[in-house]
């Protein structure tokens, strides 16, 4: 019997799936698990997703820490790393533990606390997880972290491209699964110029984050595979 695969489109639709069991695979395109893969991908130790910014600021006097925030997309006063995949391909990361919050993702994160085991998906790192999740053979849930609880384009199509690689071993087992694998197959040959469209691409390209943007939506650029083991998220 095959293990089933869902996709949760929001945060504010958590409470209808049932996590006990389940792989849950947290999903913040823009930015923050593209920001963790590439953390963890450039030698970080670990990444602590903490949910406020005072959380984080806890951990300021800790030795080999990095802090970082963002908050609708920017640089909260008094940080100097944000939620920006380039400010962590630096040999400035190498065995250092990234203390992380953000707008939604790491909300997302915590709040899938109950599943059996938690990883990270962003297009950065398609391919191996969903080796990781085949070799699981566990039931999956896509955990979108959407934007303020509204359905975002970029984590909805990540996911349907997890679904698209599984289709054939896992069972779709709801209805935002089928149509997200389809619609990642309508977008999957040029993800850059499909996402225009969605409104967190203007909001970053506003700020000027093109590079961002293209690198985030590139997949297969960090092939690691985090995972939450005691708080912290590792390779």
């Amino acid at each position: 019997m095959k293990p089933t695969i869902e996709i949760c489109l929001s945060p504010s639709l958590l409470h209808t799936y049932n996590l006990e069991g389940k792989i849950a695979v947290v999903i913040d395109v823009l930015r923050a698990t593209s920001t963790i893969c590439t953390a963890l991908h450039y030698g970080a130790e670990k990444v602590i997703p903490v949910a406020t910014i005072e959380n984080c600021l806890q951990f300021k006097n800790e030795p080999n820490h990095l802090l970082a925030a963002e908050r609708d997309a920017k640089l909260p006063e008094g940080f100097v790393y944000g939620n920006s995949p380039k400010q962590y391909m630096t040999d400035e990361v190498k065995n250092k533990t990234l203390v992380l919050t953000t707008t939604n993702g790491t909300k997302m994160l915590h709040l899938c606390h109950a599943a059996e085991t938690i990883a990270i998906g962003a297009f950065t790192n398609m391919n191996a997880l969903a080796e990781f999740l085949l070799q699981q053979q566990k039931p999956v849930l896509m955990a979108c972290s959407a934007w303020k609880d509204k359905v975002n384009v970029e984590d909805s199509l990540m996911a349907g491209g997890i679904v698209h690689r599984l289709k054939n071993d896992f069972t779709m087992a709801c209805d935002s699964s089928k149509m997200m694998e389809q619609l990642y197959g309508l977008a999957k040959n040029d993800l850059y110029e499909y996402h225009r469209m969605a409104n967190h691409f203007g909001r970053l390209q506003n700020l000027g984050a093109d590079f961002d943007l293209r690198f985030c939506l590139t997949e297969n650029e960090t092939p690691v595979v985090p995972v939450l083991k005691e708080g912290a998220l590792i390779k």
